[in-house]
C-alpha cells in the first residue's frame, strides 16, 4: 500500500513538472559580467500556488534566492511547516526586449526540494521573466520542445545527451543567441509560473 508521504511526493512531482517541466541545464551561464543588471523591484517575497520565492540583494549585481516548496502558501499563509527550502544565486540580464534570470544552486542540504532536485549537478538553468511591483511571471525553456528540436537539428546549439537528459554545452554567447531567436516562440517556453508579491515578513 502506498503511504501518504510517498503519495504526497508523487503529487508534488506532478505539480512541479506541470509548472516548469524538466529544467534544461547548462554548463555555462547565460550572462557575461557586462550583461548584468540589478533591479530592486525583483527584491522581496513572491508567492505562488505551491512555492515562495524570496529574492535578496547578493554580492555585486546578483540576487540570493531562497526557494520554498509549500503545501498552500496562498490559502494557508500561517503554516509553513510543510516547506522544503533551497538556495540559489541568481543573475538578471536583458536580451533585446526580454528579461532572463540565471539560477545556480548554492546549497544542496535539502534533497527533498524538487526544484533543487532538477539541479542535481551544480549547473546553471535559466528562465524568461516579466515583473512589476505586484506580479512576477517565470517561464522556463520547455524541455520537451528543446529535446525534440535538438533531435531534429543536433548542430543547432552545442549540447550533450546523458541518462539525465539534455545538457547545454554551448558558450554564453551561443546560448544568448539561441534565446533571442526563440524569444517570441510560445512553444519554446513553459506556461508562466505566476507569483504575487507578498508583504509578510515571516516568509
Amino acid at each position: 500500500m502506498i503511504n501518504l508521504k510517498f503519495k504526497k511526493e508523487i503529487f508534488y512531482v506532478f505539480i512541479i513538472a506541470s509548472m516548469i517541466g524538466c529544467i534544461i541545464p547548462s554548463f555555462q551561464p547565460i550572462y557575461n559580467d557586462n550583461d548584468l543588471l540589478f533591479d530592486n523591484e525583483l527584491v522581496g517575497s513572491w508567492v505562488g500556488a505551491r512555492s515562495i520565492w524570496t529574492f535578496e540583494k547578493g554580492m555585486d549585481q546578483s540576487y540570493n534566492l531562497t526557494y520554498k516548496e509549500c503545501d498552500d502558501p496562498i490559502n494557508n499563509p500561517s503554516n509553513y511547516s510543510s516547506c522544503t527550502m533551497a538556495e540559489f544565486r541568481v543573475h538578471l540580464i536583458k536580451l533585446d526586449n526580454d528579461y532572463y534570470v540565471d539560477f545556480l544552486p548554492i546549497n544542496y542540504t535539502n534533497t527533498e526540494n524538487l526544484f533543487l532536485l532538477f539541479h542535481v549537478k551544480a549547473l546553471h538553468s535559466f528562465a524568461k521573466i516579466t515583473f512589476n511591483k505586484e506580479n512576477l511571471d517565470i517561464s522556463f525553456l520547455d524541455y520537451i520542445w528543446t529535446k525534440n528540436l535538438l533531435k531534429e537539428k543536433p548542430d543547432l546549439i552545442n549540447h550533450t545527451v546523458t541518462s539525465d537528459g539534455v545538457i547545454l554545452t554551448a558558450s554564453t554567447s551561443e546560448i544568448q543567441q539561441f534565446l533571442k531567436i526563440n524569444s517570441s516562440n510560445k512553444e519554446a517556453y513553459t506556461d508562466p509560473l505566476s507569483l504575487q508579491r507578498s508583504n509578510r515578513k515571516e516568509l
